[in-house]
């Protein structure tokens, strides 16, 4: 645990106060350990506990993506729906990066494994680094 507590740190001095938003907010509790902005809460919990986002909601996601106020788009792998899938589409014709994460530690992983894979993938899209 304690090389993914730094890897935790390492990011934490790179990209503290860096704006991203989610489709869901299962990786919250990481996102803040960066320090990352997370934007787009409402939007977030509401699909979440499987309610529509408001229209308020959306255009407000849809406006930080477009706009590019928010360096990553966060995605639950597990559970897109058809607005999240929307979203994803918005963020990669606007060249923002977009980065799968799990709420669920996938099948034949180590918690430290699947944890780290996914700290990676964020370090790759906040660098800027391609695809």
């Amino acid at each position: 645990m304690a090389a993914l507590a730094d890897k935790v740190a390492t990011l934490k001095g790179k990209y503290a106060g860096k704006p991203v938003t989610a489709t869901e907010p299962v990786f919250d509790y990481m996102a803040r350990a960066i320090g990352l902005e997370v934007r787009n809460p409402a939007f977030q919990l509401a699909v979440m506990n499987d309610t529509e986002p408001s229209a308020r909601d959306v255009a407000a996601f849809e406006d930080d993506l477009r706009q590019h106020r928010v360096k990553v788009l966060l995605y639950n792998m597990q559970a897109t729906g058809t607005v999240s899938q929307r979203l994803q589409h918005i963020a990669e014709g606007v060249h923002i990066p977009v980065v799968g994460v799990s709420e669920v530690e996938p099948p034949g992983m180590r918690y430290q494994d699947w944890m780290s894979a996914q700290l990676d993938a964020l370090d790759k899209a906040l660098s800027g680094a391609a695809p």
